[in-house]
């Protein structure tokens, strides 16, 4: 959802889909899910395997109380990984906020330089407005990431 959510977030903003090199900032997140798939995939078979094996040897309930543990191990990985993604991903917006965040500044300090006065007027940002919106974007993301994280980070101490 994540991954789709930004491809129609850039979409919006810059009326085109990102290419591979702008979801460079992404790679975490796709890296992440792949992880999170094979290991699905592998737990799945193994179950399967499992239940299989214990009804070939006739024993009840074996496989059951087998994937009730299986299943709180694993969603105690689930959650311990989309901690780990999310952190990833919190840092990748805080480094790309920072470089925005430089180049707006230094936007900003050129414009007083030029101008003798502090930007006030939404014409004074137009040269930079992508960059403006991006930024805003950004904070906006880091936001609901760091939202995710405390909320994550709150159930997996219950």
């Amino acid at each position: 959802a994540e991954l789709k959510r930004y491809d129609t977030d850039w979409k919006r903003q810059f009326k085109v889909l990102p290419n591979h090199s702008q979801k460079e900032v992404m790679r975490p997140l796709y890296l992440y899910y792949r992880r999170l798939k094979n290991q699905l995939a592998s737990a799945d078979s193994g179950a399967r395997d499992q239940d299989s094996d214990d009804d070939l040897l006739g024993r009840p309930g074996g496989a059951a109380d087998s994937r009730s543990g299986t299943k709180q191990k694993s969603n105690r990985e689930k959650a311990e990984h989309q901690i780990a993604q999310l952190e990833a991903r919190a840092n990748s917006l805080q480094t790309e906020k920072g470089t925005i965040r430089g180049k707006l500044k230094e936007f900003q300090e050129n414009f007083v330089l030029q101008h003798h006065r502090k930007i006030r007027f939404h014409k004074d940002i137009l040269p930079i407005e992508k960059e403006y919106r991006a930024y805003k974007n950004i904070k906006e993301e880091l936001q609901k990431v760091e939202s995710q994280l405390r909320s994550l980070r709150g159930n997996a101490v219950l």
